[in-house]
């Protein structure tokens, strides 16, 4: 029998790549960090990083990709809308190093840019707020897909890119490999008038 799926309320999730360079290694490894209240990661102590004109050509290519993102995928409109990157920091996770699940706070959109990475360094997971059909039990499957999966990997390779809404629930795997798994994540808010048909929101 002929039947049509929709694939409806979906959260988007962009996949790009931006390739990294040596320089932009050496550099992250000039910072200063500290370590997590989890003990399970080293934070950049500056929460700016692609401000500094050293990534002033990265920067532009991934305010490209964030415009992509919210303009001609998810059709905001563009002459009310403006995008403000606030906040980018590095990550560095050791061996046994992980991430918890967690959202951006105070931010709009998201991401996370992948440097340096190596074999069974730990992916990224994204976490649906609900299953398909809204049970609260977990059913069991012949097969997990995009319509029944509570969660989803997405790879952690060296120049990969992800953007996604900031509220994405997100964690990353542990760190089983020797090698340090490096990455920048950084946010942007939306400001200007977010608007629906009966009321209008200035940011």
């Amino acid at each position: 029998m002929d039947y049509n799926l929709y694939s409806l309320f979906c959260v988007p999730v962009l996949e790009a790549d931006l390739k990294v360079s040596s320089e932009v290694i050496n550099y992250i490894h000039t910072l200063e960090y500290n370590r997590t209240d989890y003990n399970n990661a080293d934070i950049s102590i500056r929460k700016d990083i692609l401000e500094d004109p050293f990534f002033e050509d990265y920067s532009q290519q991934i305010d490209i990709l964030v415009r992509e993102f919210v303009f001609e995928i998810s059709k905001f409109d563009e002459e009310n809308v403006a995008l403000e990157r606030v906040a980018s920091w590095c990550n560095r996770h050791h061996y046994s190093d992980w991430s918890h699940d967690h959202t951006h706070y105070n931010s709009f959109v998201s991401g996370v840019w992948y440097l340096e990475t190596s074999e069974k360094c730990g992916d990224l997971n994204v976490h649906s707020p609900h299953n398909g059909f809204g049970l609260p039990l977990d059913h069991s499957k012949t097969e997990y897909n995009q319509y029944n999966s509570h969660s989803w990997t997405l790879p952690s390779v060296q120049n990969r890119i992800y953007i996604f809404p900031s509220t994405l629930r997100h964690s990353v795997c542990k760190n089983e490999s020797e090698d340090i798994r490096s990455s920048i994540a950084f946010n942007y808010y939306a400001r200007g008038i977010l608007n629906t048909e009966d009321n209008f929101i200035y940011s």
